[in-house]
């Protein structure tokens, strides 16, 4: 028989959470340097940023989280050991969301796209430990697996904004592209990377979340041009046969 994990590992990510939610807050609230989370990005266009409503995702990844902390907290003792495998991950991840909000706000671009790569990594870690997991309870699919498949989603269309930031901090894009073509191109990548993951995970929701920001890309009125708008319509429509695939997979196997 397995032990249940200690105490302090157990509380942890309730800890780790509300730090993150609390800088978050702070950076808009205060806001740090003076400046606003949102600000800042229309310092650092992409040509590919996606409508303001689309951010609001953010309140569906806090509540998925925080129904995954007070799991690992007090929720059965299977799914507390399974979030206690998970947990030293999801802690390295909230520091480097903790330690973004600081270089994003000081203007640190090149940092805050390392400390980007820093928040994807773990969460590639935690959804493939959690994938890799056989005859999965519903209780733990939505409160662990659900959560991180969101927010890697949401963290996948992040890293290539940052990167999309970063290029235009240094006024440079590969292969001697404009910025707009080379929002194109990160559409088409981000399109190509959704599909992938969802026709090999069949990861629904981790799909999904191209689905909405492809839909914020589509319908923002202004600092997207047509082709854009164009890519970003055309790489929802792929994804969503996608996900439609995964799930008829899913539905027969």
């Amino acid at each position: 028989m397995q032990s249940s994990p200690g105490f302090a590992l157990r509380l942890a990510p309730l800890l780790a959470l509300i730090a993150v939610i609390a800088v978050n807050a702070s950076a808009n609230i205060l806001p740090i340097n003076g400046l606003r989370t949102g600000e800042i990005s229309a310092l650092y266009p992409t040509g590919f940023t996606p409508a303001s409503w689309v951010f609001r995702i953010w309140s569906l990844i806090y509540i998925g989280l925080l129904a995954f902390s007070i799991a690992a907290l007090v929720g059965p003792a299977a799914i507390r050991r399974r979030a206690a495998e998970i947990t030293p991950w999801f802690l390295l991840n909230a520091a480097a969301n903790i330690s973004w909000i600081f270089a994003w706000h000081y203007q640190h671009i090149g940092l805050s796209l390392v400390l980007t790569v820093l928040i994807l990594g773990p969460l590639i870690v935690i959804t493939t430990k959690l994938r890799r997991r056989p005859h999965q309870g519903w209780g733990e699919r939505v409160l662990i697996n659900l959560p991180f498949s969101l927010y890697l989603g949401w963290a996948t269309t992040a890293a290539l904004s940052n990167l999309a930031n970063w290029f235009f901090d240094l006024q440079f894009w590969p292969l001697g592209l404009a910025m707009d073509e080379w929002a194109i191109v990160t559409v088409v990548i981000a399109a190509s990377v959704y599909i992938w993951v969802t026709t090999v995970t069949r990861d629904l929701v981790y799909g999904a979340v191209f689905l909405w920001v492809a839909a914020g890309i589509s319908l923002r009125t202004e600092g997207v041009v047509d082709s854009v708008q164009l890519a970003a319509a055309t790489g929802g429509v792929m994804v969503a046969l996608a996900i439609v695939l995964a799930a008829l997979g899913r539905h027969r196997a």
